[in-house]
């Protein structure tokens, strides 16, 4: 990890984050492009300051560089903003692609919109939910501290979406290398529909966030028992909440 980049990061979440957030709202308002890590140079015109100076999920932005190589296939599930769907398009290079999963009208537009800026063309938008199972379901959303979810939780509103498995996926379009999933609790049941994917030994490493101690024994699991090999991937500065947290595993990984 470049030294400029973790000296940022343990600014922006240190115990000196207010005075560093104040002056660097002032002085970055309006930047039109990244500043740091590996999107460094990349347009990115919106107000959020973590992903304009390149910090947002370092480790994880870090993890996606190492496990993908130039020609592969990333799976960007619950791609959000396309914040690592970009970041994976521009690590595979022209012959390789992404698929960004998101169901989510608004984040769909910004999406497209990141890409555009950034005259991307090798990737796919999937605008289906990942699941066990294919077809129309509810979708579960909230207030603004509740990211939108396939598990209702503590979230009281719902909206009609599509999904789809990742093993149909994988069997009418690319075969994956590195699968991210971020997908606020949903994490078993896209894993009961990936039971191909898993088995196969050409099984696509994984970037895993895993949001309660249960989903995490669940998910370990399934992983394990397909012959998978579990790391934690720790944020350069220590989180004190348990979870969410990032897993990587992998069968066959590239060093």
């Amino acid at each position: 990890m470049n030294s400029l980049d973790e000296t940022v990061y343990k600014l922006w979440y240190g115990p000196f984050r207010r005075p560093f957030r104040a002056m660097a709202r002032r002085v970055l308002r309006g930047q039109p492009q990244i500043l740091l890590g590996p999107l460094k140079g990349r347009h990115y015109k919106k107000a959020e300051l973590p992903f304009s100076l390149g910090i947002y999920e370092l480790h994880i932005q870090l993890a996606v560089v190492d496990a993908l190589a130039g020609g592969d296939v990333f799976y960007d599930v619950g791609a959000n903003n396309g914040y690592l769907s970009l970041l994976g398009a521009q690590r595979v290079g022209p012959n390789g692609f992404v698929y960004a999963f998101e169901p989510l009208p608004p984040n769909i537009s910004l999406l497209q919109e990141l890409m555009s800026e950034n005259g991307i063309d090798n990737y796919k938008l999937v605008p289906h939910a990942i699941s066990n199972v294919s077809g129309a379901v509810d979708f579960y959303f909230g207030d603004s501290n509740a990211t939108p979810s396939l598990i209702s939780g503590n979230r009281d509103q719902r909206l009609s979406i599509l999904t789809t498995t990742l093993d149909q996926f994988a069997a009418e379009y690319r075969w994956p290398n590195v699968i991210k999933m971020d997908i606020e609790g949903a994490e078993v049941m896209a894993l009961e529909g990936a039971s191909k994917l898993l088995a196969s030994d050409r099984a696509p490493s994984w970037i895993i966030e895993i949001h309660s101690r249960e989903i995490e024994h669940s998910v370990n699991d399934l992983l394990v028992s397909n012959g998978f090999h579990i790391n934690a991937l720790l944020p350069p500065y220590p989180n004190p909440k348990l979870y969410p947290r990032q897993i990587l595993a992998w069968k066959n990984r590239r060093i």
